[in-house]
């Protein structure tokens, strides 16, 4: 609550009553009457000192508070082009996975080409032939330079011939791995080999079939 002057006045009168009235007594028998009113004087100015710092006290304490603040922050964002990946070696040469030309035998068989183009077989018979060459396929991606991918390859596919033959390509191998990190320049190519399974006398012809390797940003 805040002080009055008054009651400040009120206050100080009464706590200094009897000494004022002990000096206005004694005044009547001394000639320094000059000292007692200024005596009276300094009292008066410090009850009046008291009440404004009381003032003073009771305007800092219902200082206003506001009700609510707010701040500031920074949203921000950087957009980079998707990464890509295509069918072709480094020179832009579209390489298949190529198993080339096989006889088979009475059992069922496998043909197996590795990442650097090689081929093994087991239970089939391997020709070579210039017309139906061997290889890995090939894939190069292009993306944001320096940045790790990760490699996906498929779990099998099938290869259909003549009528309703068809055989299967699956174990799918890459000779990077999984997780790639691409150049300063934004690119890597890497090759893709897998195991066909020739049934017993598999039937003669030609078979084709397609597969997708994905490639995506860590």
């Amino acid at each position: 609550m805040a002080l009055r002057v008054e009651d400040v006045l009120k206050d100080s009168h009464q706590t200094f009553g009897l000494q004022l009235n002990w000096f206005f007594i004694d005044s009547k028998h001394s000639t320094n009457k000059k000292r007692i009113f200024t005596m009276k004087k300094r009292i008066l100015a410090l009850a009046c000192t008291a009440a404004l710092l009381g003032f003073s006290s009771e305007a800092q304490a219902v200082a206003p508070q506001p009700l609510s603040n707010s701040a500031s922050a920074t949203a921000s964002a950087t957009i980079i082009a998707p990464v890509s990946i295509t069918n072709a070696d480094a020179s832009g040469v579209v390489k298949s996975l190529a198993f080339g030309t096989i006889v088979p035998s009475a059992l069922q068989g496998s043909v197996v080409v590795a990442t650097n183009g090689g081929r093994t077989g087991t239970d089939v018979t391997l020709l070579t032939n210039s017309a139906t060459p061997v290889s890995a396929a090939a894939f190069t991606i292009a993306g944001l330079p320096s940045t790790a991918c990760t490699i996906g390859l498929p779990t099998s596919t099938s290869l259909t011939g003549p009528g309703t033959a068809i055989m299967t390509v699956d174990t799918f191998t890459s000779n990077l791995g999984p997780i790639i990190t691409l150049d300063g320049a934004g690119q890597k190519t890497f090759n893709v080999g897998g195991t066909l399974t020739v049934g017993a006398s598999q039937a003669a012809g030609s078979y084709t079939g397609t597969f997708s390797v994905s490639v995506v940003y860590n």
